[in-house]
């Protein structure tokens, strides 16, 4: 029986949507570092004391780095979220882990679709910098960014804790 109901879920629209814009993000990330990325400097800070002043350089080719995480995570995300197997078996009720399932993909899709946005912002924020010469992003962002990350987890683990 619960083969049968589990045969019958179905990835919501916006699920969908929420995807393909993680897969822009990514797809984004990579185009904007491979076209700009003969522009960029040689050496780019990557850690900073508190006063602002740079404590360690790496080369241009570290920000590489950040578009293939991108690309794991959302493979990783989109694995995870896909694979309603690894969350159906939690109740005996037949109605609960379907809605279990639906909440946990939703916030591992929204989660998915946080992490691509900074890494993208990540990367324009670097190009704008560096080629540009736009300073559009700071360090006060990174904690405003951690909590808008975690605002998914929260709400979704709250609804699931209602069911």
């Amino acid at each position: 029986m619960k083969t049968e109901i589990i045969e019958k879920i179905k990835i919501p629209f916006f699920d969908k949507v929420l995807e393909f814009i993680s897969f822009c993000f990514v797809i984004s990330s990579v185009v904007l570092l491979w076209k700009y990325f003969s522009q960029l400097p040689d050496l780019i800070p990557t850690r900073y004391y508190f006063d602002g002043t740079v404590k360690h350089l790496e080369s241009k080719d570290f920000l590489m780095i950040e578009p293939l995480i991108g690309a794991i995570l959302f493979v990783l995300f989109f694995a995870v979220s896909r694979s309603y197997k690894n969350f159906t078996g939690i109740s005996k009720n037949a109605q609960q882990p379907i809605e279990f399932y639906l909440n946990t993909a939703r916030m591992l899709r929204w989660m998915g679709v946080l992490l691509q946005g900074g890494i993208f912002g990540s990367v324009f924020g670097a190009i704008l910098y560096y080629v540009f010469k736009i300073k559009i992003f700071d360090a006060w962002m990174l904690p405003i960014f951690l909590v808008i990350l975690l605002l998914p987890f929260c709400y979704y683990t709250y609804k699931n804790s209602k069911n």
